[in-house]
């Protein structure tokens, strides 16, 4: 919500890298310092949008991301 994505967005690349799958994400994104900043590729409303977001940190319990279950609100597309 902070980044300006908003419910129903698919997001298509990062930094202009395809994306696989959620998982290809969410590793990607792990693996960045929080203060990076990044350009996200978003489908939405048959529009594609670039979207400039700063990674920033996971308000978790400490737990590793595994265990934190859609936590991104990001779920798979089955059509």
């Amino acid at each position: 919500d902070k980044a300006g994505l908003q419910q129903g967005d698919i997001i298509l690349q990062y930094d202009d890298k395809n994306i696989a799958n959620i998982a290809s994400l969410r590793n990607a994104v792990s693996l960045m310092k929080p203060g990076t900043e990044i350009t996200l590729s978003v489908l939405r409303a048959g529009n594609t949008l670039d979207i400039n977001v700063e990674v920033g940190t996971f308000p978790g319990d400490g737990k590793p991301a595994t265990t934190a279950k859609n936590k991104l609100g990001i779920k798979k597309n089955n059509g």
